[in-house]
């Protein structure tokens, strides 16, 4: 089920265990004995769901957009359901090529909120992406979304 550690990782299985003993822990990035012991407690450090955010806010502007993504579906995960995470982690997704994922959470963000300026964000933000995929009708109807909320709230066009 998983790889088998190469023969350098033996020492960190227990003395006397051979390699073929350890299996390598892929969620946890630890190496743990076959044998039913428990594994050492993962060490890494815990971002919490606003440090996570703003950690794939700073990935995206310096152009890292699949490490950005995970920092975002982190945060997503420690506090779901935050409209600016959603958006941000559809920016990071467009901007990686999934277009998919670009989608799926600028619509939850258009679930979960109404008049605001994300909203209008997200409409222009859709609007581009449909424009990309070359869903002409699809694109126009969230530019004028994007154009109502605007002239409702005196929001400026996004720069993207």
């Amino acid at each position: 089920m998983f790889p088998t550690p190469k023969r350098s990782t033996a020492k960190l299985c227990g003395s006397g265990r051979k390699p073929l003993a350890c299996t390598l822990s892929l969620a946890r990035f630890t190496l743990a004995p076959r044998n039913g012991t428990r594994r050492k407690k993962n060490t890494a450090p815990k971002l919490k769901s606003s440090r996570a955010y703003r950690l794939g806010e700073a990935l995206v502007q310096e152009g890292k957009f699949h490490d950005a993504r995970a920092a975002l579906v982190h945060s997503d995960g420690l506090k779901p359901n935050m409209p600016e995470t959603l958006y941000m982690l559809g920016k990071a997704a467009s901007l990686d090529g999934d277009a998919l994922l670009a989608e799926k959470s600028w619509k939850h963000v258009l679930d979960l909120e109404k008049d605001t300026p994300l909203v209008a964000q997200t409409h222009f933000s859709l609007s581009g992406l449909y424009r990309k995929q070359g869903k002409a009708q699809q694109a126009a109807h969230e530019m004028d979304e994007f154009r109502a909320l605007s002239k409702a709230g005196q929001t400026q066009e996004p720069q993207q």
